[in-house]
């Protein structure tokens, strides 16, 4: 079972749900979005992984050695 389609069909008062801190929380609106729209789990998880390359070139000009 999802569960987070699961929690958010449990949840009693659906305009409520991303209302507040939740955002913040999870670092972006997106997540409540995908909740909302019924996207199952595995594809969540999925879309939390960073491009490795765009990290590495974020992080260069704060590299104290190479």
């Amino acid at each position: 079972m999802d569960r987070f389609p699961y929690l958010y069909n449990s949840f009693p008062d659906k305009d409520k749900f991303s209302v507040g801190h939740f955002g913040r929380r999870a670092g972006s609106k997106a997540l409540a979005g995908q909740i909302r729209s019924g996207m199952a789990d595995d594809p969540i998880r999925a879309s939390w992984q960073a491009d490795p390359g765009l990290y590495k070139t974020m992080r260069k000009k704060y590299l104290l050695y190479e």
